[in-house]
């Protein structure tokens, strides 16, 4: 990882959070020796748009040069057209739920709300999550069946169509996949599905988690993926700063009924690392009540110094949270259910259990081998 670009993309977030432009971002862009790996690393941080937007507002794209400059635009404009297509069969796949009585709840980027990024194409949008209790699992997966989209071979809760994904999730936090991760949370998921609040998309009503669980699945989220956006801790954020008094009381009483308050703990040392945010009072005490080990810091830390969290940083950061399941966890993240394996090993798909466990040791011992984040 190249640092100044690191901190050129760490300071283009905090900007579009905080709304000021920094004329010291262009000079630190027109210094580099690389500028293409800038714009790479944007599109992989999930920041292309807001590069794009922050220099067509200031005119200075062409400091990218003309190449990079058309490459970062048409990045740009391919992002707008994903949203749009994907609003659109969102809006459809809301009225379709409402007409067939489906409780589902609508996950990640597609949930946000449509405030949060002033226009499209600015946070990249790639597929549908929609979470659904088990019990009405086939109910929607039939539901997306009726409307054209077809399920993967390996993965049946993953649906397409055309060029649109819709995932079926029916675990908020993927204990359909690995078991322990149901220990994340201290109540059963059903509660937040119950007590998930309603948004409008074009002119029916949906469904998403409310603005204090929201914050704990994004988090959750990133750390699965092991923080490997940006835009994810961003997105944080942004909730994060339309928080009142109230709402961070609220937020810390929420943490501790889900079992999240070290969750909290966590993504507050982070945010603190990445852009020294500006935390009310209750939240700095909430920190100092709530300290994290060295271990957990050094992991954290990683994000800034290398651009994203050891591939095993779950493995330190899930079971500081769990208060039950720990073992479990480990022993399930490396050696999850024969379904589950056949899916790692796709090529292997009809092999035995043996043969897909050995190869999965192997895959292990391997590990150390190849570059990590």
């Amino acid at each position: 990882m190249q640092p100044d670009i690191d901190r050129i993309l760490t300071a283009l977030a905090a900007e579009f959070a905080s709304g000021h432009v920094d004329d010291r971002l262009t000079a630190q862009v027109a210094a580099l020796t690389d500028p293409a790996e800038l714009v790479y690393r944007a599109a992989g941080e999930g920041l292309a748009g807001l590069l794009y937007r922050r220099f067509k507002k200031t005119g200075d794209l062409a400091v990218l040069g003309t190449r990079l400059a058309r490459r970062l635009i048409q990045t740009y404009y391919h992002a707008v057209q994903n949203e749009l297509r994907l609003r659109a069969e969102l809006i459809d796949l809301a009225v379709r739920m409402a007409q067939n009585k489906v409780p589902a709840v609508v996950l990640q980027g597609m949930a946000l709300p449509e405030d949060l990024y002033a226009q499209p194409g600015l946070r990249p949008l790639y597929d549908i999550d929609v979470w659904v209790l088990p019990e009405n699992l086939e109910a929607f997966s039939k539901l997306l069946q009726a409307c054209g989209y077809r399920p993967s071979r390996l993965y049946p809760q993953t649906l397409k169509k055309g060029n649109t994904v819709v995932d079926i999730h029916t675990h908020l936090l993927g204990a359909d996949r690995i078991a322990a991760r149901r220990h994340l949370l201290a109540v059963g998921q059903e509660r937040l599905f119950g007590e998930a609040e309603t948004f409008r998309v074009g002119g029916c009503l949906a469904r998403r988690l409310n603005r204090y669980d929201k914050v704990f699945y994004l988090w959750l989220h990133a750390l699965k993926h092991n923080v490997e956006r940006l835009v994810w801790l961003l997105d944080i954020r942004l909730l994060l700063q339309r928080f009142d008094r109230g709402d961070w009381h609220r937020l810390i009483g929420r943490a501790a009924l889900l079992g999240q308050t070290r969750g909290l703990a966590q993504l507050l040392y982070l945010l603190d690392q990445l852009w020294a945010v500006r935390f009310p009072d209750v939240a700095r005490r909430f920190q100092g009540a709530h300290p994290l080990s060295g271990l957990e810091k050094w992991v954290l830390r990683q994000r800034k110094k290398r651009g994203g969290l050891p591939r095993w940083s779950t493995l330190v950061l899930y079971p500081a949270v769990m208060r039950r399941g720990r073992l479990q966890f480990v022993w399930e993240t490396f050696f999850p259910r024969l379904e589950i394996m056949r899916q790692v090993f796709p090529d292997a798909v009809g092999g035995s259990a043996w043969r897909l466990y050995t190869r999965r040791v192997w895959q292990l011992a391997a590990a150390p081998l190849r570059k990590s984040v």
